[in-house]
């Protein structure tokens, strides 16, 4: 089972500040118009003893980053009709913070962070650094654990980063200095644990957070935001806010979405735990979420495995890669 483990002197010392993403909030209270318990098909397909670690689906290939403490390597798989087939293996030399996010631009599948690093990997399944980037640093950015990789839209790159007091969602080009696009919530020892992506167009990007039952939907044109936020048995919003760290962690352990995030013709958010709301029913298994573009809860699946998910929404399925090493693969179809 992943779990995060937290020191507790850290977690009693760790303060909230309120600075939420602004806009509109939408209040539900989870109420899907579909739920769904389904049951995956294990996949024949090799994996290695190396645990993965993240995976990431873009356009018909499916991506994997997986290894242990002596290196780590991307594995490329084509998922063309039911098959599921090694197609490639990258090796990045620095492989320190590794997070795939999603880019936005003709001959890309995607970009990975490594080591204060970016790449892209080309739909020729090459690997080239994002010279344009080098200078990030110069602007006292360091792709570090705290900072995420959101997505690359065009010559913008978001990310997740905390500068002068603020933590947000910042964006940059080339050559110029970054710019908050929208403040979120964030507590000050664990402000990066939340999971960010953008839609096919670039125009919405999504953040869940981790220890705060709510995401928001943000226009990356205006820097409008919409924030939902739900009503869940067990959980105190007021003690949440106020800061209380030790209540939201130890005694109600909620952990939301902070795991995985997907943005095409809708919404697809994944948790931590297994069950979203009630970690008391904790069991072996986990949860996406499906929302509509505005926010509206529309389905939830329920998977018989937990670990590593990617939505191939266009063939109707997720593929899962449990945790720990040893990975196995397996693919759940989803119903209409």
């Amino acid at each position: 089972m992943k779990a995060i483990q937290f020191c507790c002197v850290a977690i009693c010392c760790a303060l909230i500040s309120t600075a939420c993403a602004s806009g509109k909030v939408y209040k539900t209270d989870t109420a899907f118009k579909k739920e769904a318990s389904l049951k995956g098909e294990k996949s024949g397909i090799a994996l290695g003893r190396y645990a993965v670690t993240e995976a990431l689906m873009a356009d018909s290939r499916l991506m994997t980053i997986s290894g242990s403490n002596n290196g780590k390597k991307i594995t490329v798989y084509s998922t063309s009709g039911d098959d599921v087939q090694v197609e490639a293996t990258l090796e990045i030399a620095a492989y320190r913070n590794m997070k795939f996010f999603r880019v936005n631009r003709r001959g890309i599948l995607c970009g990975v962070m490594s080591s204060n690093r970016l790449y892209v990997i080309t739909d020729k399944l090459e690997l080239q650094e994002l010279e344009e980037f080098e200078g990030l640093a110069a602007e006292g950015i360091s792709l570090d654990f705290r900072t995420k990789p959101i997505c690359l839209d065009g010559d913008n790159f978001y990310f997740t980063w905390e500068a002068e007091g603020s933590y947000g969602i910042y964006r940059i080009k080339a050559g110029e200095s970054p710019s908050l696009v929208a403040s979120l919530l964030k507590t000050d020892s664990v402000s990066s644990l939340g999971v960010g992506t953008v839609s096919r167009d670039g125009k919405k990007i999504v953040y869940g957070y981790m220890f705060f039952k709510e995401f928001v939907i943000i226009n990356t044109g205006t820097g409008k935001s919409r924030t939902v936020s739900f009503d869940a048995p067990g959980f105190s919003e007021e003690n949440s806010r106020k800061g209380d760290v030790v209540y939201n962690i130890l005694e109600s352990n909620p952990r939301y979405y902070s795991d995985y995030a997907f943005c095409g013709d809708k919404i697809y958010l994944m948790d931590e735990n297994g069950l979203v709301f009630y970690p008391e029913l904790y069991r072996p298994a986990c949860s996406i979420d499906v929302f509509s573009l505005s926010g509206e809860p529309l389905e939830r699946y329920t998977l018989d495995h937990m670990g590593y998910a990617a939505v191939d929404e266009k063939g109707g399925r997720i593929l899962l890669f449990t945790s720990g090493n040893n990975p196995e693969l397996y693919v759940y179809r989803l119903k209409n």
